[in-house]
């Protein structure tokens, strides 16, 4: 049976204790001949599981694409359906006008006209920052780059309210 990853990693890290304990050099004998036969088969066993990493991330990554693809030409394909809807809505709504009609009936559907529900929606005439103070709102958020420069000019002043967390990692396949 094959061993995943972790058992493999497990094994070399004992190995790896082994020979650390004893130096770093094998010992004599068929000890030592046990040893090396050990390590080169679980760094055969580690190469081999790497390479069967690399070769599903590599199959998975094609997928994506595929996916990320096949998203983008459904998505052409539904907006040019809702588009097709807007058309039909137009249409409609040219019907109804000019025959001064509320709804059109067909023998399966019937299209009529409804009033929005909800509260009018608001045209502005001027800029935000023209109204009246009553009338705006304003937010406060936090100033991240005078922050992280603060934590490294003046740590003393900024460490009771924030900290620089450690820049993170990320896992590559080459």
């Amino acid at each position: 049976m094959s061993q995943s990853l972790y058992e493999i990693t497990t094994e070399m890290m004992k190995l790896d204790a082994i020979l650390e304990a004893s130096g770093g050099a094998l010992p004599e004998g068929a000890e030592g001949e046990t040893l090396q036969a050990l390590v080169e088969h679980y760094g055969w066993l580690e190469r081999d599981k790497i390479d069967g990493y690399g070769e599903y991330w590599t199959s998975l990554k094609a997928l994506a694409t595929a996916l990320e693809e096949e998203i983008d030409r459904l998505d052409k394909r539904r907006r040019v359906a809702l588009n097709k809807i807007e058309r039909l809505k137009d249409a409609a709504r040219f019907a109804m006008d000019n025959r001064n009609r509320q709804k059109l009936e067909g023998q399966m559907f019937t299209i009529c006209l409804q009033k929005n529900g909800g509260a009018p929606g608001i045209e502005l005439k001027v800029p935000v920052e023209q109204l009246p103070e009553e009338f705006q709102k304003k937010t406060v958020s936090a100033n991240m780059d005078a922050i992280r420069t603060a934590l490294k000019e003046r740590p003393d002043m900024v460490a009771k309210v924030a900290e620089l967390k450690p820049v993170g990692y990320s896992i590559r396949l080459k």
